[in-house]
């Protein structure tokens, strides 16, 4: 009797070969599940896989296609040869793969690897240095020289129209200074009521421009208590 093919899952006898004879068996289920990729995906050849030694050449084409879509290789693209050379590409720009396929920092795929080559021919990383750590790095530095120069122009900005705003007040002092002393001298001598309602004029038109500066200053976030 032939327990071929797909014999050995659907065959009572030849499922019996299991308690009879386990090398004739697990010959046979290793010929099966390796026979293409959608028979190794197969509940049969999954669960057979679970029980026994995940490393058998029965299991090959299972572990090849759980490490293609890992590394998110086609199924019609997915063999060992480039299973292997993606993982080389990997290296190459140091996303290391480890024990189990884990990485380090970034996935193994060809995503992965055209965003660090790509970053490091952007940053001016050379090659022989270029890496998922040396991007990430470069990155948060630029990042922070950015952040860093924004606070050195916002303060340069905030000294400005604090400076600016000054000079505005002086200069309207000095403007309604210079007015009151020009006119004061043609007024008759009997007018001191008047003088002085326009002294007191004056001055509360001085203070209605500092108040008035001062607000703006306060609305541009420049006036600091100390």
């Amino acid at each position: 009797m032939s327990c071929s093919d797909d014999k050995i899952i659907k065959d009572q006898a030849c499922k019996n070969l299991m308690y009879s004879n386990f090398q004739e068996y697990t010959r046979l289920m290793n010929s099966y599940c390796n026979k293409d990729l959608a028979t190794a995906k197969s509940n049969d050849c999954v669960t057979y896989c679970r029980t026994a030694d995940q490393l058998s050449d029965g299991c090959k084409k299972l572990r090849e296609s759980n490490e293609c879509t890992k590394l998110r290789i086609p199924e019609n693209e997915c063999n060992y040869d480039n299973i292997r050379s993606l993982k080389q590409r990997c290296g190459d720009v140091r996303i290391l793969v480890g024990a189990f396929d884990s990485t380090n920092v970034s996935p193994c795929n060809e995503n992965a690897i055209k965003y660090v080559t790509t970053q490091c021919n952007t940053l001016n990383i050379p090659m022989s240095e270029c890496s998922p750590e040396k991007v990430s790095d470069e990155l948060i530095r630029l990042d922070y020289d950015k952040q860093q120069t924004d606070r050195e122009t916002n303060a340069a900005n905030r000294a400005n129209i604090i400076q600016n705003r000054s000079k505005s007040i002086s200069d309207a002092i000095s403007t309604l200074m210079r007015k009151s002393t020009k006119e004061s001298p043609s007024k008759p001598a009997t007018s001191n009521n008047t003088t002085d309602t326009d002294y007191t004029a004056m001055i509360l038109i001085v203070v209605g421009v500092i108040i008035i500066v001062l607000s703006a200053m306060s609305a541009l976030g420049v006036i600091v208590v100390s």
